[in-house]
């Protein structure tokens, strides 16, 4: 069912967040400790997402998602949050934005008998991941990729 429930609200969603200027990262469909929540992710390419973004997009999709009732009249509660600063990647979209910037890539197997890996995330393509660590090029592929995040340093 939460597929379903994430692909419709996406549909009304995705054009309201991008007219206020804003990019639709991801819609989820979860229980959490309060229920069945429905959380939108948005961001602002570099810009930090502040709480008044988050509420700003509340209003904007409150009522086209009660008129849409993407899950059948079942309750739910909804909530609009940036990415995080740690977000686990899930779509290419979420590479792509740190292309060029340092990510951390933990694997199933190891490959040259290290399973973490920290570097600048080079490029993607549906087959790896190319990354420059420690100088050197790492292609990760895909298939062995347990997850990846940005890397931040404190």
């Amino acid at each position: 069912m939460a597929g379903k429930v994430e692909t419709l609200a996406t549909s009304v969603i995705e054009p309201i967040v991008t007219k206020l200027g804003y990019e639709l990262a991801d819609v989820e469909y979860a229980k959490k400790v309060n229920g069945m929540n429905l959380t939108v992710f948005i961001t602002n390419g570099d810009n930090a997402i502040t709480i008044e973004d988050c509420e700003k997009v509340h209003r904007a999709i409150d009522e086209p998602l009660d008129e849409l009732d993407p899950t059948a009249g079942a309750s739910y509660t909804l909530n609009v949050s940036s990415l995080g600063l740690d977000r686990i990647f899930k779509y290419d979209k979420d590479y792509l934005r740190y292309k060029g910037k340092e990510i951390f890539v933990k694997l199933y197997t190891p490959i040259e008998k290290k399973k973490e890996f920290i570097g600048v995330l080079d490029s993607l393509s549906e087959s790896e991941v190319k990354l420059i660590s420690d100088g050197k090029e790492v292609i990760l592929p895909r298939q062995k990729i347990a997850m990846a995040q940005p890397y931040i340093r404190f």
